[in-house]
């Protein structure tokens, strides 16, 4: 999570985020592949910084054990996402965005998913959005 989040600091920066990171003190032991699970990482955070406005943005990184899992939320206080749009995330070339391309999230998806993990994703319009990624413990 850390080295990812060195890949958009400028971003954060420029759009005066503040980041909020509540990890737990003992790393999860999973096995992933760092690489590509940086990427989904990345992923989601870039949509979240994205989706917040300058200035007033919160992206809160939560991790912890629960039960044989380890838990990672990416949580924004962006504008949401409409209803029904949020079941169309993950779906290839499915894009809100101008510019998008809509495979950011169905590459983040495959990526969890390769890994035995889980994603799910809950938003509220004008309050944010969290994704929520689960992966089973060595």
């Amino acid at each position: 999570l850390d080295e990812g989040m060195g890949y958009v600091n400028d971003k954060i920066e420029l759009k005066r985020v503040k980041v909020i990171k509540d990890y737990e003190n003992d790393i999860c032991d999973v096995s992933v592949d760092a690489q590509r699970i940086k990427i989904a990482f990345l992923n989601i955070i870039v949509n979240a910084i994205e989706a917040m406005e300058s200035g007033k943005g919160v992206l809160t990184i939560k991790t912890w054990t629960e039960k044989d899992r380890c838990i990672v939320t990416i949580k924004d206080n962006g504008k949401g996402v409409e209803p029904i749009n949020l079941s169309h995330l993950f779906e290839p070339y499915y894009t809100t965005k101008e510019n998008g391309t809509g495979l950011s999230l169905t590459n983040t998806q495959n990526i969890i998913l390769s890994h035995k993990a889980s994603i799910t994703v809950q938003s509220e319009l004008g309050k944010g959005t969290t994704f929520t990624i689960s992966f089973a413990l060595r």
